[in-house]
């Protein structure tokens, strides 16, 4: 109430504050996006390859949904698509991501680094075909901005500020949260 401006990150981010706030209050929520250096990532066009190369970088966790893109690893390889994923990211579901791919038979397809420095994760970018983020819960993910600056097309899904990046079928793709079809 005291504030004369309050910066949200996201359209929804700022919905959230008004969704908790009095009504007279809103006209003080500005939007400040966030962005990244572009010249920080080598942006090029991806081509298709055999085995594809897929990417996810971030905490490992349950929010974040790797273990079910595991899982959607083992549906794809089933259907006979060749691909290979690389995780990158620590956290405390990394025993779960492990029996996950235990389960999938994926050890030869899936690759768990732990964390990277910066300069990793731009040349995992930069290795990539495809930038997949399962999340199910997010704000507005610097990462996948970073993956977006790098060229890399992206699959993601529409929570909470995650639309405000990527516009489905245009920008990238969008899947249902939680839905291991999908």
């Amino acid at each position: 109430a005291a504030a004369d401006v309050v910066i949200c990150i996201s359209q929804f981010a700022r919905g959230q504050l008004m969704r908790i706030s009095a009504p007279e209050h809103w006209p003080k929520f500005r939007v400040c996006r966030l962005g990244v250096d572009p010249t920080q990532f080598a942006f090029r066009l991806r081509e298709p390859v055999t085995p594809t190369r897929l990417l996810c970088v971030g905490r490992l966790t349950p929010a974040k949904c790797q273990v079910l893109l595991v899982q959607a690893c083992a549906k794809l390889r089933d259907a006979g698509h060749d691909f290979r994923l690389t995780l990158v990211g620590a956290g405390p579901d990394r025993p779960r991501v492990e029996a996950a791919i235990a389960a999938g038979t994926l050890a030869e397809r899936v690759t768990l680094t732990g964390a990277l420095t910066q300069a990793q994760v731009r040349a995992a970018f930069d290795a990539a075909d495809v930038f997949v983020l399962p999340s199910l819960a997010e704000g507005i993910p610097v990462v996948l901005m970073e993956a977006m600056s790098s060229g890399v097309p992206c699959v993601s899904t529409p929570v909470n500020g995650i639309p405000e990046l990527i516009e489905h079928g245009r920008t990238g793709l969008l899947a249902i949260p939680g839905d291991l079809d999908s």
